[in-house]
């Protein structure tokens, strides 16, 4: 066999193409175990006593020894630098059937501890025509040379090699693309689930899990129809009359629809269906998006619901002020100074109290456009929250208003009026939302460099769908008749702007039945 002496360049082969860039996880155990297995056989079959599987690494630039048998650490130091050199080109060779001693100038034969090694037989391992590794042999110093027959045995051991590799890859792609699809479910703003044919949920993001109310462990094996319900706006069932899975259709189809949510809540959605069916018709997969369209629907509305928002608490006081003055203004009546006085004094109140709600709406149009101020004051937050506790106690007959502040809570730069604002909307949302009484608390605690105020009830809760939008602009939950909460939808609107001036946050944690919890922070910092 002819000498070896020219270094092979990695990455290049003579007469196929360049090497595929490959790194192979060395803690896939199944691979190891296969590849092991494998080489055992060869190595068994072809009579020799040790043998190595080598990858290519593209990052490294150099073949990596994956698995090996007969040979320890210090037999494979040895074969190392043959490995990134002459054993390469032994695998392009169709003389390739010789001894260590022969590949290149001055080589030796393997010495180790127990053999002495010196006939070898090499073969690339492939995928695609491309070069990913590499499977050699090698019999003691005093055995015969490998033959053309085995050169072919051994090509046997390495394509069953390469699709070992090439089974892994494949498995290691589908998990990895199937991990960003999660990803992307995940991340998705939009609820997204998968059904297979017979309308069982599969998958479920974390969306869906936020939109209807129900855990991924809970739905998923379950029939879709069960779990969204979906109706019309005329209340039709339109999962009965109008579902694609169903009706047979194919490619993308939507249509808008409520679904019902765990806790009984409408959701006004907008469904989207992309429907994979094989040649014979049969489902074969549907993925479903499901947006939330609550938000566009109230943007569309808003016009209308502020109008019905202003009417209906506006309709009172003015019909009160109307009717009195109309009755004080009889002419066939003579009213003496009591009935007088205590008529004027109603439509004095009901004027406040008109005056009272078209100041709120100004104010708020006000704090949108940022054209306010802070006048900061060094702050007791306890003090403050004692003195609205005793305000509000007196107001309510139902409700107990407790304040919960640890001794050294410190004081923070704020603006006296409208923290008190703050609080004054916060506790009147608490009690709008127990009906039925209960335990008010406003509690305190220091978080890092912030202070944390909570204001906790124990009423009705808000569903997990609203929580992002309770501090939108004229933005009502419904109670758990589905019933519109009394008021305006601007109080915790109008604390998220006055907080945020502050630097500070303000968030709800609240479970539907359990209570509410809405918190603020405001920042610890010294006057400047």
């Amino acid at each position: 066999m002819a000498k070896i002496g020219k270094r092979s360049q990695p990455g290049n082969r003579q007469g196929s193409e360049r090497f595929e860039p490959l790194i192979i996880s060395t803690n896939e155990t199944i691979l190891r175990d296969k590849l092991t297995a494998i080489l055992y056989y060869a190595i068994d079959v072809l009579g020799g006593n040790a043998g190595l599987v080598a990858l290519w690494n593209e990052k490294k630039r150099l073949f990596i020894e994956k698995v090996s048998y007969g040979l320890d650490s210090h037999d494979i130091d040895q074969l190392r630098p043959l490995l990134q050199e002459a054993i390469p080109d032994l695998t392009n060779s169709k003389q390739s059937f010789g001894r260590i001693s022969q590949l290149v100038p001055d080589a030796q034969a393997l010495t180790t501890t127990q053999n002495k090694y010196d006939p070898i037989i090499a073969a690339s391992l492939e995928i695609d025509q491309k070069m990913i590794g590499l499977l050699f042999v090698l019999r003691p110093y005093s055995a015969e040379p490998f033959r053309q027959s085995d050169q072919r045995l051994l090509s046997v051991f390495a394509f069953l090699l390469s699709a070992s590799i090439h089974n892994t890859l494949l498995v290691h792609q589908l998990a990895e693309e199937r991990y960003k699809v999660d990803a992307i479910l995940k991340m998705s703003s939009d609820g997204v689930m998968n059904i297979d044919p017979k309308c069982h949920i599969l998958s479920f993001n974390t969306n869906m899990e936020r939109l209807t109310g129900w855990k991924k462990d809970e739905v998923v094996g379950r029939y879709c129809f069960d779990v969204l319900k979906i109706f019309d706006s005329k209340g039709v069932n339109l999962c009965q009359t109008r579902c694609p899975i169903a009706g047979g259709a194919e490619g993308f189809c939507s249509f808008d629809g409520v679904i019902i949510s765990k806790d009984g809540q409408k959701v006004d959605v907008a469904m989207s269906y992309l429907l994979v069916r094989l040649s014979t018709g049969e489902l074969l997969t549907a993925v479903v998006n499901i947006q939330d369209i609550s938000r566009l629907r109230r943007t569309e509305d808003l016009r209308s619901m502020l109008l019905a928002a202003v009417s209906h608490e506006l309709r009172t006081p003015i019909s009160i002020i109307k009717a009195y003055a109309s009755t004080l203004t009889r002419p066939d009546a003579h009213w003496d100074e009591k009935t007088i006085r205590d008529k004027l004094q109603a439509i004095e109140e009901e004027s406040d109290h008109l005056s009272g709600m078209v100041s709120k709406l100004l104010y708020t149009s006000l704090l949108e456009t940022g054209e306010f101020s802070l006048n900061k004051l060094l702050l007791d937050l306890p003090k403050e929250a004692q003195k609205m506790a005793k305000r509000f106690t007196g107001k309510t007959g139902i409700h107990k208003i407790e304040t919960d502040f640890p001794p050294d809570f410190p004081p923070v730069f704020a603006d006296p009026e409208k923290i008190e604002e703050v609080l004054t909307n916060l506790i009147e949302n608490s009690i709008k939302f127990s009906p039925e009484g209960g335990t008010v608390t406003i509690k305190g605690e220091v978080s890092d460099n912030n202070v944390l105020v909570t204001v906790a009830d124990e009423g009705i809760g808000i569903p997990l769908r609203d929580h992002e939008y309770v501090f939108d602009r004229f933005y009502r939950v419904e109670d758990g008749s589905a019933r519109p909460v009394k008021g305006t939808g601007l109080g915790l609107y109008i604390c998220k702007i006055l907080i945020e001036a502050h630097s500070g946050r303000i968030w709800v944690d609240s479970e539907l039945g359990k209570g509410t919890r809405l918190t603020f922070s405001l920042p610890i910092q010294t006057n400047n």
